[in-house]
Order: C-alpha cells, then structure tokens, then sequence
C-alpha cells in the first residue's frame, strides 16, 4: 500500500495528499514520519468506492484567489497562504478555506503539497513553529481517524458575515492494498 497518501477534508470536500518522499502517515503523530520498520502501515484506510467523493486538487501558480468557475465534485483549487508558510487555501467553489499543513511541515506550492523544507523569504512560522491555537479533537473510528479541528472560514464578501466556523478535517493513511 501507499503508506504516504493522507486525506484532508476542506468542507465536505475530501483532498488527497501525500508525505514528501522516504515519510510515511503516521495518525498517531497526524504527521509524517520516517518509517520505523517496512511493516505495512498502521490505522490505514482502504481507498474503496465505499470512501467516494476523494478529489484531485491542482496548484496554479499564477492564481492568487479562488477562480469563479470551477467544479469543486471534481477538482480543488490549492493556494498558498500569503504571511503564513504552515498554511494554504482550499477553493471550495469560490470560498477559500484555511487549512493548516500536518506538525513539521510547510506548504510548498509547485510541489502542490506540504513539505519539510521551509520556504524562503518571510513566514509567520518563525518563533512559534507549531503552536496550535485551536483545538484538535481525534476519534477513532472503525473505517478512518477523524480530526476536527475548530479555526475560522474566510470572509466571503458578504456583509456582516462575522461567523466563525468548524472545518471538518478528515486525515486518514491510505493504503492500495484494501
């Protein structure tokens, strides 16, 4: 199995990811890790028809807000957080929402994932790597882990919008060999 993919849900939208290379998911840490042994992977979850709905994402360079026309069923629009390295945009439908790499890493966005290598230039990051502001719930589940985690969505042009919302962010290994 592929011992480096990992799902991160934007919405109701599931994203596939996958740990830079010579890392796996580890759901114990919800980071990758070096593998400690060439054992199959731990927690993983099987990519079956029964997980439907994971989608391909794609990282323009050239975009620097989520475009009108897209169809979110299908594909995700990824975009790199402007002042913080540790974090980047999912475009659901012209909404972007904020969602933070895994413990460790940083949003690298030609490689359209997140990495170890920190970027160049200025990031938010430095000082306080990591030090998570919201609360992080996980539950075991017997298919996936589940983590939710409570930060705010992104102003979406309406006005008096002052609502604060839950991303669902769904992280599971996945393994081909299910």
């Amino acid at each position: 199995g592929d011992c480096r993919r990992y799902i991160v849900c934007a919405g109701t939208r599931k994203i596939e990811q996958s740990c830079p290379n010579g890392f796996q998911w580890n759901s114990l840490d919800a980071t990758c890790t070096v593998p400690l042994t060439d054992a199959k992977c731990s927690h993983s979850v099987g990519l079956t028809k029964a997980h439907g709905g994971v989608v391909s994402s794609k990282c323009p360079a050239q975009l620097d807000r989520c475009p009108l026309e897209t169809n979110p069923a299908e594909e995700v629009i990824l975009l790199p957080h402007p002042a913080d390295c540790r974090k980047f945009y999912a475009c659901v439908s012209t909404v972007p929402i904020e969602l933070h790499c895994p413990k460790g890493l940083y949003w690298d966005h030609g490689a359209c994932r997140c990495d170890f290598e920190r970027p160049s230039g200025q990031c938010v990051a430095d000082g306080s790597p990591w030090k998570v502001k919201h609360r992080i719930r996980v539950r075991e589940t017997e298919d996936d882990t589940t983590t939710t985690t409570e930060t705010p969505i992104l102003q979406s042009g309406a006005r008096g919008l002052k609502a604060l919302s839950s991303i669902l962010l769904l992280i599971g290994t996945l393994a081909l060999n299910h």
